[in-house]
């Protein structure tokens, strides 16, 4: 899978919420880039929260942001598969006390039901800090995945910044458009 610019321009609906990934981690984490690398954090990216924000309805929790990804075939050339992938970042977790499975979910789904006539990837990626929290992270996932919402825990991937930056490239380097 690799960053695909197109995705994102291709939101008609939805222009006004594109943001670099880099400022939309920013509004959270001021400075700090946890290791992403220079390509994750110039990559377009749909601002869920400002998009939710815009939204008059019913305001519910949402994943931060949706990154246009594809599969490229290095030998034609082509993107196949353009989809957005939900991303929510968790950096600022110090221990996963008082992270309840029943919360992911609901931002997952709602997320997704946020973007109606796009192609959403099955997956989606929740970013902790390296070391004692992504273990912690992933400790739980493993639990979760056996309890009642474990379909939709299955599609669930848990990385850390430098995890991510290898699962958006596939560890090639990011192609953009």
């Amino acid at each position: 899978m690799v960053y695909c610019s197109l995705v994102i321009d291709n939101l008609q609906s939805d222009k006004r919420f594109i943001r670099l990934f880099g400022e939309i981690l920013a509004k959270d984490y001021k400075s700090r880039t946890f290791g992403f690398s220079t390509d994750i954090l110039s990559m377009k990216c749909v601002d869920v929260d400002l998009k939710e924000a815009d939204n008059r309805g019913n305001h519910k929790k949402t994943m931060d942001l949706m990154a246009g990804v594809a599969d490229f075939d290095g030998r034609t050339g082509k993107y196949t598969s353009q989809r957005l992938l939900p991303v929510e970042l968790k950096l600022d977790c110090k221990s996963m006390n008082g992270i309840k499975d029943s919360d992911l979910v609901d931002k997952d789904s709602y997320t997704r039901r946020m973007f109606t006539g796009v192609i959403i990837d099955r997956r989606s990626v929740f970013i902790f800090r390296e070391g004692t929290v992504i273990n912690q992270a992933l400790s739980k996932l493993r639990r979760w995945k056996k309890g009642p919402d474990s379909s939709v825990m299955k599609q669930w991937e848990f990385l850390s910044p430098a995890q991510f930056n290898e699962y958006i490239s596939n560890g090639k380097k990011i192609v953009k458009l």
